[in-house]
């Protein structure tokens, strides 16, 4: 998990989280964020609302699925000639 987060940083650089709604339960929560970052490798930036759904099971995360606009961050990482879409 360390080496998860590690890599994240190294690639972006977060400028903006935002918890816009929050959602929950006995043993799931469901986050809205605003979520903003600059591709370190580029320069490039992104603004977009991320969806985060966990489940727990005896104090730990049994499951997790989370969304973000895949395209657009993408976009971020490619070399400038390189379209996606």
């Amino acid at each position: 998990m360390a080496a998860f987060f590690s890599d994240i940083g190294a690639a972006i650089e977060v400028s903006e989280f935002l918890p816009l709604s929050f959602t929950s339960n006995d043993n799931e929560v469901h986050a809205l964020v605003r979520f903003g970052f600059r591709a370190r490798a580029t320069g490039r930036e992104a603004t977009m609302n991320l969806h985060h759904y966990f489940r727990f099971r005896d104090g730990k995360i049994e499951y997790y699925r989370g969304s973000e606009d895949t395209a657009q961050t993408a976009a971020l990482f490619l070399p400038a000639a390189v379209e996606v879409g």
